[in-house]
């Protein structure tokens, strides 16, 4: 070393000096941490002389030291409180250097949760208000409501059932840092306020009734309605009317004992109702009704209609309806618009029965021309119109009318009541020069005790109905004379059992009868209207008739004895159409029916065998 003083004078000495090695390089690493998490030091100290750091010590910087049992192990710390601290290391070498080395470190606070309210009502929507503080901006907010979240800072929500929730709020701060507060909130029930509205028509009454469900545990404390911003009474049923159409808003407040209000706002809508109207006529049973639909509706033209009448009913704008039960009724029409408005109109009408016209007719005994008309009209009150051709009219119920010469003439029967209900028959009648036809089909003599009742059956095939009949009997040259007042209709076969009786004779062998009429000099055929029978015959077999034939063949046998009979019928080609067995007959009279539906127009054979004996009669189909 030397020195020099201030005059300049020179001084020197020296010494020896041994160096025992290099300082080590001391050195750590330490991250900024939040508060409750523990920071973890690591020593990264190392030597440059080839020695090792035998000894580390730490000072925390919170008045806490820490040696560690091997010099270069690293370690956590927990830090108390948020803070700047100030931690040092001294290092020492297996050469006995030292070296220390100091950083500050940071320990940030965390940010402290914190929000409202711990009730809430149901079906209402609660705020839930962030109070969050924090010595560092805030940069992230996790709600758990529930099984919902959400990252709003005042988030907002409905619980829709009351109970017991849980709700948790986590925030982290732009360093890093977060903390959590869960809270217990409790909700309680709500009213779940309902409204119902009649209608929403025009000069109706307009009631609004509270149908709010209150639940058992609670109690309503308090109700209130608006009307257009305007209160109302308190009531739980309210009742509006308006004159003129528009727009109006009801809102319905509700309280539960427990404080939770809630409110229902409805809006209506006053509509013009729809007119009612319609015509109905009176109707005939079986047609139509009449009905033409006069409502007006203003709802877009769209409605409902509901007709209804005892059984008649229809839901069409137009009905279609048949008039099915005869009677006074009233139609009842009601009518009902998209918007539930609706008018009722109701008319009388009369169902009448529709007249059912028809007419049979008959030669008058008067005049060979004249016609008598039996109205057979199925009708009530009903008045009649008869045209006879060209030739006249009636309004008689039943009339006679005198053609006068024969033809063919149509004749018309108009039956109609009072309400117009009208039915017309028709028919071509065909009046005829009398042509009398009529032939005995079997004459015979009825035992009655010692005497005999003549008994005569006749067809005729006349065109006219002949009034009477007079019968001229033979019985053995003894005469006996009867007139028959009872008339025969044209186209019949008539039995006639003669009231005078005839004393039985074992004389006699035959007797004959023979038959005249009013209207002989119409006859068609010249001989006498006549026949006979055998008296010692054992049976006979009558004609058959009528003949020509239509539906059936018809005879009679009589037989005083037993008989076995078999019939058989064939066409001129003598195919066998109808047959029997052998059918055995005690003595008496029997009637025998064949039909003949089937059968062709033409010529047949009946083959009637009698104990073997053959008796044949030509049969004609028409």
């Amino acid at each position: 070393m030397q020195v020099r003083d201030s005059i300049g004078c020179i001084g020197r000495d020296s010494i020896y000096v041994i160096k025992k090695g290099n300082a080590p390089i001391v050195s750590f690493t330490a991250d900024n941490i939040c508060m409750r998490d523990s920071t973890t030091f690591v020593n990264t100290s190392t030597t440059d002389d080839g020695s090792t750091i035998v000894l580390s010590e730490w000072t925390l910087g919170d008045g806490q030291d820490y040696t560690p049992a091997s010099a270069l192990q690293g370690f956590k710390h927990l830090y108390d409180t948020a803070g700047m601290y100030r931690v040092s290391l001294h290092c020492v070498s297996s050469t006995g250097c030292e070296q220390e080395y100091a950083q500050t470190i940071a320990v940030y606070s965390l940010p402290q949760p914190e929000c409202s309210p711990v009730e809430a009502c149901e079906h209402s929507e609660v705020t839930f208000n962030n109070q969050t503080q924090s010595e560092y901006r805030v940069k992230a907010y996790t709600w758990q409501i529930d099984q919902d979240s959400s990252a709003e800072e005042h988030p907002k929500y409905v619980f829709h059932t009351a109970g017991t929730y849980t709700v948790a709020l986590a925030a982290e701060t732009v360093l890093g840092c977060k903390d959590t507060i869960s809270k217990t909130i409790v909700v309680k029930e709500n009213p779940e306020v309902k409204m119902t509205i009649s209608n929403t028509c025009l000069h109706d009454a307009i009631y609004i009734n509270d149908q709010t469900e209150v639940s058992p545990s609670q109690t309503i404390i308090s109700r209130s309605w608006q009307v257009d911003k305007q209160e109302v009474a308190a009531n739980n049923r309210i009742t509006l009317t308006y004159d003129k159409e528009g727009r109006h808003e009801v809102k319905l407040a509700v309280q539960y004992i427990n404080g939770c209000r809630n409110e229902h706002t409805d809006t209506i809508t006053i509509y013009k109702k729809p007119v009612a109207d319609f015509t109905i006529e009176d109707a005939c049973l079986g047609q139509e009704i009449n009905i033409v639909n006069r409502s007006v509706v203003y709802a877009d033209s769209l409605a409902w209609y509901n007709w209804k009448s005892g059984n008649y009913h229809s839901t069409q704008a137009s009905p279609n309806l048949t008039a099915k039960d005869t009677g006074h009724f009233t139609m009842y029409l009601y009518v009902t618009d998209r918007n539930g408005c609706s008018d009722t109109a109701e008319k009388d009408f009369m169902v009448s029965m529709q007249p059912s016209a028809g007419f049979v007719y008959a030669y008058d005994a008067e005049s060979l021309f004249a016609i008598q008309f039996e109205n057979q009209s199925e009708a009530e009150g009903c008045s009649y119109l008869w045209q006879f051709d060209q030739l006249g009219s009636s309004t008689e119920e039943n009339p006679r009318f005198d053609f006068e010469e024969a033809g063919a003439y149509e004749v018309t029967l108009l039956a109609g009541n009072a309400i117009g209900c009208t039915d017309t028959s028709r028919q071509t009648i065909y009046i005829e020069e009398p042509a009398v036809d009529i032939e005995i089909v079997d004459y015979d003599l009825l035992p009655q005790g010692d005497y005999l009742r003549p008994r005569i059956q006749i067809l005729s095939r006349s065109n006219r109905d002949i009034p009477y009949l007079n019968f001229e009997i033979d019985y053995n040259h003894y005469t006996v004379l009867q007139a028959d007042s009872n008339s025969l209709q044209a186209g019949t076969f008539k039995s006639y059992l003669l009231s005078n009786l005839i004393k039985k004779s074992h004389l006699a062998k035959y007797s004959c009868v023979e038959i005249t009429t009013p209207y002989d000099q119409y006859k068609t055929q010249t001989e006498p209207v006549s026949t006979c029978i055998l008296l010692g015959e054992d049976y006979v077999v009558s004609e058959v008739f009528p003949n020509p034939v239509s539906n059936s063949v018809n005879f009679w046998i009589r037989t005083d004895i037993a008989l076995d009979v078999a019939l058989q019928v064939c066409d001129m080609y003598g195919r066998v159409l109808y047959q029997t067995e052998t059918t055995k007959y005690t003595n008496g009279q029997y009637q025998f029916q064949i039909p003949a539906e089937t059968w062709a127009s033409g010529v047949y054979v009946l083959k009637i065998v009698c104990n073997n004996v053959v008796e044949l009669r030509r049969i004609w189909k028409q």
